[in-house]
């Protein structure tokens, strides 16, 4: 698992938080845990500063 995280372009891994990012805003669980004026990099920081990211493992 980690392997294949390590092998994406820097790209790719920013695609896929983004896309999480966008899916869960969908959702909107994201507007729960975010303030109203979050930009995306605001975002993608938060995100990958949590604990549990299925990235971290």
């Amino acid at each position: 698992m980690f392997r294949r995280w390590a092998e994406k372009s820097a790209d790719e891994k920013l695609r896929n938080v983004a896309g999480d990012i966008i899916d869960a805003h969908r959702g909107g669980t994201l507007d729960a845990m975010l303030p109203r004026r979050t930009t995306l990099v605001e975002a993608l920081a938060m995100r990958r500063g949590g604990r549990g990211h299925r990235f971290d493992r």
